[in-house]
């Protein structure tokens, strides 16, 4: 009796297999286009060696996802470390190059962040610090090479549209000697108790010190040293002095 279902479970076990093996190489994704279903297949590529680290009370875990956030790999040895206490929604991340180490500070809440991180050979660092809030559309580009890592410091946060660049994303030249001068000179740093307000444009080369606002609408590149002022306009700078914010 049960030898002739014997051929029934070897096909369905063989098709487990394919099933299995397809996958692991390819992704499938439906499509309702001109009222007709197509189904797009594309080969996945293979890369290594990147982990996604979940941290709670000192203690370290690896994960394969984290709520709210997509996490898509496109190059090798690259580490994302995120607590616990971290919440995500409608989130993505595309680590686009190789060697690039991304963390989270404690008790982040971000909402509808797009982060597009490099690498190059050497790596990139990129921190957002504790207690980083935001209301919405974040964009981060932090291109491989030198002077492109990214440091938010802890108890900062971003209004609605605000776009970080730690590059130009494209390299300018000479046209008669090919030299390359639009290369960032200096890693991107925003420091503790920041708040950049809506629609704001934090360019290659900014450096911002503690417990100052970023106004609406303002485009910065530069070094900011002094605390507690309002950095406002295109290209921005400060307008007023001896300023604080709260929650």
């Amino acid at each position: 009796m049960i030898a002739k279902y014997v051929p029934i479970l070897l096909v369905l076990v063989a098709v487990i297999i394919i099933f299995v093996i397809f996958k692991k190489k390819y992704s499938v994704k439906v499509r309702f286009i001109d009222r007709k279903i197509k189904f797009i297949i594309n080969r996945k590529e293979h890369h290594t060696n990147n982990k996604i680290i979940i941290t709670e009370n000192g203690k370290q875990k690896l994960a394969k996802k984290i709520k709210g956030l997509e996490i898509n790999f496109y190059g090798d040895n690259n580490t994302l470390i995120c607590p616990k206490s971290c919440k995500f929604s409608d989130c993505v991340i595309h680590f686009s190059g190789s060697n690039v180490n991304f963390e989270f500070g404690e008790d982040c809440s971000i909402v509808q962040m797009k982060a597009i991180v490099g690498g190059g050979q050497t790596g990139n660092t990129i921190y957002i610090g504790k207690g980083f809030v935001n209301s919405g559309i974040l964009q981060i580009f932090a291109g491989g090479g030198p002077n492109n890592n990214l440091h938010i410091g802890d108890g900062s946060m971003a209004a609605r549209d605000v776009a970080i660049y730690t590059n130009d994303g494209h390299d300018i030249l000479d046209k008669n000697t090919n030299v390359v001068f639009n290369q960032a000179k200096r890693d991107l740093v925003i420091g503790n108790h920041v708040w950049i307000c809506h629609g704001c444009i934090i360019l290659k080369n900014t450096q911002i010190t503690d417990n100052n606002i970023v106004g609406s609408g303002s485009v910065v590149s530069g070094k900011f040293d002094e605390e507690y002022t309002i950095i406002a306009g295109n290209p921005a700078k400060v307008i007023k002095h001896d300023v604080d914010w709260h929650w």
